[in-house]
Formats: structure tokens, sequence, C-alpha cells
């Protein structure tokens, strides 16, 4: 079964987390909508940062801002495990605010 749209735009991180729930703690989900204006981040696997192509923010593996107009950090994602399952929450953010607020 494919995956829905939703789990296609997320992007995971390798970095070391906080794991909850039973999760290992490197798995840490980011959303791909970048916080400035919401257009679509990619990892640039030669500088292992993820960046927008829009305005020319860049971010760490962790999500943090390294570059750019983004307000805030890449917005993270809840993410459970289940009966040996990965599950991410997909949920939508206010762009161009310097807290993460859902939509």
């Amino acid at each position: 079964m494919p995956l829905p749209r939703a789990a296609i735009r997320t992007a995971l991180s390798p970095t070391p987390v906080t794991g909850g729930g039973g999760l290992p703690p490197t798995l840490q989900a980011l959303s791909t909508s970048c916080p400035h204006l919401g257009c679509s981040v990619d990892f640039d696997a030669g500088s292992s940062k993820f960046k927008c192509p829009c305005h020319r923010s860049a971010f760490d593996l962790t999500g943090k801002v390294e570059a750019g107009p983004a307000p805030r950090p890449m917005d993270s994602l809840d993410v459970e495990e289940k009966n040996g399952l990965v599950s991410i929450r997909f949920q939508r953010f206010h762009q161009g605010k310097p807290t993460k607020e859902p939509v």
C-alpha cells in the first residue's frame, strides 16, 4: 500500500534526540515545509543540511536554522511506534511566525 502524501512530505533526521514511548533515541521527524513561507525543504547530501531553494534558508540535521530568513527551526512532527511500525503525525503550522503554531 502506498504511503499517504503527508508521510512522503516528511524528513527523517538521523540525529540523536530523546526517544519516548519505546522509540529508539535516534528517530526524529521534521516537516519539509519551510517555516518561512512554506516552500518545500530538501536535503542536500553534499552539505548534510536541509535547504530551502526559495529564500535560501538552511537547517542542520536537527532542523536548527543555520542561514536565511526562516524565523524558527524546522517543525518537528510527532513520531510513535506501535507493534514494530513507526507512524508520523503530519501537521501543518503557520509560516512566518517565530513560534510553532498549528494551523
